[in-house]
Formats: C-alpha cells, structure tokens, sequence
C-alpha cells in the first residue's frame, strides 16, 4: 500500500488496516534486502527489538527490572507459544508497555509518556493509557516531564514517517484507521459473541458466523451490540480513570496496575478480539508477579494472580491456533474453553483492581 502510494496511486482500504508506525515498520522491511523473506527479516528484527529493549532496562532501570523482563519473555513465550509471539506485531507492544510501567515505576516520567506514544502508533488502544500518566498521584507534580516524553514521542514519528509517507498519505492513514476499526463489527472471540454462542449452542442451535477482513465475525450480532460494547467498553476506562484521579496516595509500583487494568477491560468488553492482543498484557503480568515477588510480597495475593494469568496463557493458544477450526465449527467444548478464557479476564481484572484498593495506604 504505501509502495504504490509513493509511486502517485490511490491509497485503497488496506491502508486502515495498520497505524502509521506499523505501516512505516512493514515498509522499511519490506525495502531492506528485497530477496530475503520477509518472515526472516521480521524474526531478525524482533530479535534486535527485544535486546534493545533488554539493553534499555539493564542500563536505566536496573539488573531486577532486566532479569524480570528476560524471564518474563520467556515465559510468554512458554504460555502462549511462538505462532502468537513471532507470527503478530503485537509483541512489541508487550515489550513497550512493559518498557512504560518500569519506567514509570522509576520515576522515569518522560521515557515512561514516550514508550507509550511509540506503542498507541503501533495500535491505538495504548493511547488510552496516557492520561493516567497525569491523574495518578506520583506524577501529578511531573506534568512537564511527561509532556517532554509526548513530545519527543511526537518528533521521532515525525521525523521517521513524515520522509516516508508525506503529510497528505499520512493523515489518510489515521483516518483510515479510525473509520476502519469502528465498523470492525463483533469478532467471534469476543465476550459479547462468546457468550451468544454458548446461549446458541446450549440450545442445539448456531450462530452466524463470517469471514470478514480477514477475520471471523459473529453475524448475529449487529450495530446495537457493537454499540453497547463501545460505550461498556469506554465507560469502564472513563471509571478507570476517576478511580485512579481519587487516589490521594499510592505506591509507584501499585499505580502501573491502572496499565494492566484499562488493558484487560479493553480486552473482555470490546467487540474485537484476538489472540495476538493477549501478547499486549502477557509479558507485564508475567513482570508484575516476578517483580513483586523478588521485591516486596507482603498484602499481595500473587497465587491468584499467577493461578489466572497461567490459565489465561493456556487456553488462549487452544482457541487460537490449535483449535480455531473447532471454534469456526462452533463445537460446544471450544466454545466453553472461549467463555472459560474470557471469564478469566474479568476475574483478573476484579483481583488487581481489588489489589490496588487494598494495597491504597
């Protein structure tokens, strides 16, 4: 899309389809060693992207915050296995996220807004997590620190996409990106398809189901449901969002769970769902256990935690890719383990947001 936009063709609807640092990732790939395949180059960059990212942490957040993230990345790796972290880009949004909270975490306020930045460009829901940067206590006193890191965020896109896109192709894309993820429809994965297909199964009946944009959408449910899921969806970020603007005290390393709670909201209400999107969350719980448990485990219920967040990681490879062609069939087993696997996204939504109320001195 952006090789024929460069060369004065039209831009055609795939060009919604990513955000601009991703669409500008692929490009540059895509250019570099033209014969090479790309799945190898993308392997190869991944590679990079995790030892930067490991270099990162080791020199300004310290030998625990590296060794956590190493570990954590393994384990991700482990749980939700390599067609889900190599075979998506959603990988560099777990690293980046990660990158953001243990920023934050060490009062690295700046880097913290520029890492998230980097990653609303890769996919637009980390954008959300930007105002908590300035209504969590621990940085309401470091508003200019986190205005410079959304600056220097800004810059660096500029500076890497505006060469390569021009203006013109590049308002078109976040355009394009909008309109095309608010007609996504309801995604079968979803909790507002999951549900409906287990009430339809139940009764011997099935759901409609079709290919979509390439992915598989659950036809029974029209606009009112996607609408509904918007503003459930919205509506508990906005929630979110008083609830850590109440906060009057709170440690640092509690307030990084608003990350990992407006991430796992998104991810039980909205009407699109993946299992790629799992990789945004995965590597972050998997640091938040072995962070706190090296660190300070007192008051905090890190059995359940681990208990939810290994279930989630098994059963989120057994929908997708082992037995997605079950789930297409609607065969009742997979749809329970669907409702199961979503079921547990509440679950650890409910027991980190009980976490941060109790831990509140």
């Amino acid at each position: 899309e952006v090789q024929q936009v460069r060369q004065g063709v039209n831009p055609t609807p795939a060009s919604g389809w990513y955000p601009p640092l991703a669409s500008g990732l692929f490009f540059l790939l895509v250019q570099i060693a033209p014969e090479t395949a790309f799945f190898l180059k993308w392997i190869i960059f991944l590679i990079i992207s995790i030892g930067a990212a490991l270099l990162y942490s080791l020199r300004y957040l310290g030998k625990t915050s590296a060794l956590v993230m190493g570990l954590s990345l393994i384990g991700t790796y482990l749980l939700l296995g390599p067609i889900l972290f190599f075979g998506r880009y959603d990988l560099l949004i777990g690293i980046i996220l990660m990158l953001a909270w243990q920023a934050y975490e060490r009062r690295r306020f700046s880097d913290a807004a520029l890492f998230l930045v980097l990653a609303g460009s890769l996919k637009l829901v980390p954008f959300l997590l930007i105002p908590f940067l300035f209504l969590l206590p621990n940085s309401r006193a470091q508003g200019r620190a986190l205005l410079r890191g959304i600056g220097k965020g800004m810059t660096l896109l500029g500076v890497f996409l505006i060469p390569m896109f021009g203006l013109n192709y590049l308002g078109h894309n976040i355009q394009a990106v909008l309109r095309f993820h608010a007609t996504r429809g309801i995604q079968i994965e979803s909790s507002w398809s999951a549900f409906e297909m287990l009430i339809q199964r139940w009764q011997g009946y099935y759901s409609q189901i079709a290919l979509n944009n390439y992915a598989w959408h659950n036809m029974d449910r029209g606009i009112l449901t996607e609408s509904v899921a918007l503003v459930v969806m919205l509506g508990g970020i906005f929630w979110l969002y008083g609830s850590a603007y109440r906060q009057k005290q709170l440690p640092s390393y509690c307030s990084v769970i608003y990350f990992l709670l407006a991430f796992l909201w998104v991810l039980a209400t909205a009407p699109v769902f993946s299992a790629s999107y799992l990789m945004w969350v995965m590597p972050s719980l998997l640091g938040l256990i072995g962070i706190r448990y090296l660190q300070d485990r007192r008051g905090w219920n890190l059995v359940g935690i681990a208990l939810l967040t290994v279930t989630l990681g098994i059963l989120t490879p057994l929908v997708f890719p082992l037995f997605f062609e079950a789930l297409i069939a609607q065969e009742l087993w997979i749809v329970v383990l669907l409702n199961i696997r979503n079921l547990t996204l509440f679950l650890l939504f409910a027991l980190l947001y009980s976490q941060v109320r109790r831990t509140t001195p």
